[in-house]
Parts: structure tokens; sequence; C-alpha cells
């Protein structure tokens, strides 16, 4: 049967700026002095780590706001034992697909630089109460997917058990959730988990940590299955997206505001703000709060922003909306390998950074259309083939000049 139902064309291309931010967030991770990074470059840039941090405030929330907007519509139209189904193939399966070309590759890219450079690196320590294969078999950069399997998991459970154990309690609770988390103080409720979330893990930047192995991690899960949740919700309430894009405004001026005031409190735009009065956990409540207030206003804001303002379907982003899951499933080995081949070129951190990024997304760009787009490969991450675009206008544009060719001979007989 062929659904009716619109699609959300601005939606869709957030999801995909979400996962390539991560590209963006990866690729200026080595200009970073003392980043502890796989590779370190000698022209540093001042501009590289508050640019992370800001990034890092928001996009995974965001992407998990999406994912959880994304899995209701589905589960409207498919059921959910379809949706588990099909996000344990298209996302947990591509966790361990993935590792051994998305994830064991850094190592090995890690120690050769390393050695060339005449550095020693020594093994994380052990973490205490986790096993051994669990430590070695790492996540990596692919931790999002797990993630996000954990919350479609957590939140089909508590589905199921809501409508067999209180059908209507249930529906009025998920009546008023939905109003709060649409209404003008979702940003406030949903920052109450992510600043509880920071101040637990007690990081010393802005953001929440990712975990380190394929064990649920409570403390970051909180954060993410309410982000989650609150896309569940955003979609269960028809004019949900045009009242927050209403509001996007007043989202978009708190989230650059909050974002200065997190680079002021951490110390990255000139010497940290000195609160001679307060002590240094209260100051990072603090700088925890702010981040939080600002992570969900720019993931409200730039909600709104992109339903106003990409309703119509645009071929290129539709084409990088599709493309974007292999990119980042693929991205890391390529910005980390040609990266590394810039370290200690004595230019400035832009021209390595914009090259770096050019071959790396021509790179993936065109696997994807030629090995990806069309293949059982595409149906796998995407769930469905779409027609190559890249490399068949160059075979149209070929056919064409043949048939123009032969059209004389043609006529002769």
């Amino acid at each position: 049967m062929t659904s009716s139902a619109p699609r959300f064309h601005g939606l869709d291309a957030l999801r995909a700026g979400a996962l390539l931010l991560g590209i963006v967030l990866h690729a200026l991770m080595p200009f970073v002095p003392g980043m502890g990074w796989m590779i370190t470059d000698t022209s540093p840039a001042a501009w590289a780590m508050p640019t992370i941090s800001v990034i890092h405030l928001f996009r995974m929330v965001l992407f998990l706001l999406l994912a959880g907007f994304f899995g209701r519509l589905v589960t409207t139209r498919r059921g959910m034992p379809r949706f588990l189904r099909e996000r344990t193939v298209r996302i947990a399966l591509p966790v361990f697909a993935f590792w051994p070309i998305a994830v064991l590759p850094l190592a090995i890219v890690t120690a050769l630089w390393a050695a060339a450079h005449g550095i020693v690196t020594a093994p994380p320590p052990p973490e205490p109460g986790v096993p051994v294969i669990l430590q070695l078999f790492t996540p990596g950069q692919l931790w999002f997917l797990w993630v996000l399997y954990q919350c479609c998991l957590l939140l089909a459970a508590a589905r199921w058990a809501a409508r067999r154990l209180a059908p209507v309690p249930a529906t009025r609770v998920l009546d008023v959730a939905t109003a709060l988390l649409t209404g003008p103080w979702a940003v406030a409720i949903l920052a109450a988990p992510y600043a509880w979330t920071v101040v637990t893990q007690g990081t010393t930047y802005a953001g929440v940590d990712e975990p380190r192995t394929l064990l649920p991690d409570l403390v970051g899960l909180i954060t993410y299955l309410s982000a989650f949740t609150a896309g569940w919700l955003i979609h269960r309430r028809g004019d949900a997206l045009d009242d927050i894009a209403r509001r996007r405004r007043a989202h978009l001026v708190v989230a650059v505001a909050g974002s200065i005031g997190v680079l002021v409190l951490t110390g990255q735009l000139g010497p940290a703000v000195p609160w001679s009065t307060v002590t240094a956990a209260e100051r990072h409540t603090v700088t925890a709060i702010v981040s939080a207030v600002t992570a969900w206003s720019w993931v409200y804001g730039l909600l709104g922003a992109c339903t106003v303002h990409l309703r119509a379907e645009r071929r290129w982003v539709r084409y990088l909306a599709d493309a974007s899951y292999w990119m980042y499933l693929l991205h890391l080995p390529l910005l980390i390998t040609i990266g590394a081949l810039f370290t200690d070129l004595p230019w400035p951190a832009t021209p390595k950074l914009l090259l770096t990024m050019a071959a790396t997304t021509a790179i993936l760009v065109l696997t994807y259309d030629g090995f990806v787009r069309s293949t059982w490969i595409g149906a796998w991450l995407n769930g469905h083939r779409r027609p190559r675009e890249i490399f068949t206008r160059r075979e149209g544009r070929r056919g064409r000049s043949r048939t123009r060719t032969a059209s004389p001979a043609v006529s002769v007989r």
C-alpha cells in the first residue's frame, strides 16, 4: 500500500546535517593542542576547539530527537514489530558489520603515525568491572547507533507495558507530555536530564560523554532516551512542527548567546571567568545548566528553521540526506589517513582542513554513488535502492553521443 503522508524534507536534511557535522567535528580534532587525538597537526588552530564544543553540545541530542520522530512515523505506518526488525537490521547490525573497516583501522593508522613520529603510545588503562573483550571491541564512532538501538528497545518495551497494564492513564500521561514537549517550556524541561548527565559525568568540557563500550551507560542514556522520546512525542501531535517553527528565532537567539556563554565559562574565549566565591563543583553545575539550555535551544531552533525554509525538496539536499549514513559510517579512517599526510606540512590549519575534508567527501560520495546507492548495501542501510546520479549521468552523455554518431548511418540504410 502506498502512503499518502507528506515527506519531511526539512527534517531529512537536518538529520543528514547532524551526521555530517560529526565529520566536521572529527576533522577539526587534530588541530586542537593537547587534545590527545589519534593524530596531531603541527599547525594548531585557536578556533578549532570552540567550534568542536558548540557542535558537540547539540549534535547528538538533535540526531536522537529526529530518530524518535521518524521512528514513530515508521511505527504508525508499518507497526512496531516491523519497526524493531528494521532497526535491528539497519542500526544494530552495522555496528558489528562495519567495525572491521570503520573502527579497527583507526588503531593501525594511529600506531603507524605515532611510530613515524617517534611517539611511544601506551594502551589505555583497563576499566574496572568491564570484560576485556568489550574493552577491545570498542564501538568507536559507531557508538551512537548502539545507543539509538537501546532507545528503540526501551521505548518499545515501555509502550508495550503501558498499553497492557494501564492504557487509559498512559494515554493521559502521553497527552500531557506531548503538550509540554511541543510547548514553550520544552527546552527547560529537556535541559534537566541533560544537565544532570553532564554534572554526574563530571566532564570539564561542554556536552555529554559518549559510552566507551557496548555496555549500556545509564547516565548518558538518560539524556539520549529523553531526546528520542521527545521526537516520538513531537510526531504524535500533527501541528507540533509549525508551533515549534513560530518560536525558532527566540530559540536560535538563546542558542547563540548560550554558546558564547559556554565558551566563556570553559575558558575557550579568553581566560576563564574568575569565580572566587564558588567551588569548582558549583561552577561545573552552572556550566552544565547553560550547556543543557543551549543545546536544546539549538535543537528546537534548527527544527523550526528547517521546517520553515526546507519544505520543498531540493535534489542535491535529498541526495546528501541519502548519502549521509554511508558517509558517516566510513568517514573516520579516511579522515585520519588523509589528515596524517598533512600533519607535518608547514601550512596554516585552514587549507589542511579544507583539503582533508574535500578529499574525504569526494571519496565517500563517489563510493556511495558507485557501490551503495543502487545496490543491496543501499537497500540495507537506507531501506531502498535509488538510481545512481553521478555515474549514470556520465553514462547517459556517452550514450547520447553514440546515438548522435549513429544517426546518419541509420538514415542511409
